[in-house]
């Protein structure tokens, strides 16, 4: 219905857990080709569907089509029957259903695409958007061997901690990324964010406090620049986290506009190999998902 160009989408829609849960792909017009395509998973925002990053406005699939991925969209879970739903009431809450059906979702999706498609094998690309992005997160902390190799995401927004004030109790609703597999990360965020406030604290709706961007940015540095070989963590003699990162200058791609800030630390030598993670700010930014950061997303995509 969104016209998207010369690739193609297929529409799938599976049984998990007892209920009805949908996809979409996107296939580029180069596919199939002799060798399989890079793919990448996509999750959209809290009240919204899969079609969301579909709207050609959001520049997400034209990069798919440009950069040759195969382009899975993602759809979270229904508030009222935890299964499919087109009404732009679907989510990734632990609230609403519970965590563990979207992460089974998510990999019962990710075997399917790479049983069903011409894609690599053994490293996956991920994009989110807000409760996408955390979603993301919650995929970080819980993925296990056995799962396909998180090669690099991107998101935007997504809190890591969080705290709700619901019928005079509070609820902390947080991941810890740290027990992870450390993953090439680009975390971007809107400095006039309301919801996810960058400097952290109440959110426009009054009824949550949710960390800073640096407290996220800080968490990922020390997932992918602290671990050791046997999986544990560089400790100092004080027992803080050893972080071995320090900020370089990141550099934009031609789209990213005028006084948006990225910087870059990278691991050095680890001995579980180099992860990389780019902190990026735009300062007028809102709570959306930005045209010119799907492009961003696929520069990121492009170094591993």
């Amino acid at each position: 219905q969104y016209g998207v160009g010369p690739g193609s989408i297929d529409a799938v829609t599976f049984d998990h857990s007892g209920v009805d849960r949908y996809f979409c792909v996107y296939k580029p017009s180069t596919y199939p080709a002799p060798q399989p395509h890079r793919v990448v998973f996509s999750f959209h925002g809290g009240g919204e569907d899969a079609r969301t990053l579909l709207n050609p406005s959001e520049r997400f699939i034209q990069q798919a089509e440009s950069n040759g991925y195969v382009a899975v969209f993602a759809q979270g879970s229904s508030r009222s029957n935890c299964g499919r739903d087109f009404s732009n009431t679907n989510n990734w809450s632990d609230q609403d259903c519970n965590a563990s059906k979207n992460i089974g979702y998510t990999r019962e999706m990710i075997k399917r695409v790479m049983r069903d498609y011409s894609v690599e094998q053994t490293h996956i690309q991920l994009a989110g958007f807000s409760g996408g992005a955390k979603h993301i997160y919650r995929m970080i902390s819980q993925w296990a061997s056995y799962d396909p190799v998180i090669r690099s995401f991107a998101t935007i927004s997504g809190s890591l901690h969080r705290a709700n004030f619901k019928s005079g109790t509070l609820q902390y609703d947080s991941v810890n990324i740290l027990p992870g597999v450390p993953t090439n990360a680009l975390l971007f965020q809107g400095g006039a964010d309301s919801i996810i406030p960058i400097a952290g604290g109440l959110s426009n709706r009054k009824q949550e406090l949710v960390a800073s961007f640096r407290f996220k940015v800080d968490n990922f540095v020390a997932l992918n620049s602290s671990r050791t070989a046997a999986g544990g963590y560089n400790l100092n003699a004080d027992g803080a986290l050893r972080v071995n990162a320090t900020p370089i200058p990141y550099p934009l791609g031609p789209l990213a506009p005028a006084g948006v800030v990225a910087n870059l630390y990278a691991a050095g030598a680890s001995p579980l190999g180099d992860a990389e993670t780019v902190a990026m700010v735009a300062p007028g930014a809102p709570h959306s998902w930005l045209a010119w950061m799907s492009a961003e997303a696929f520069r990121f995509f492009s170094r591993f």
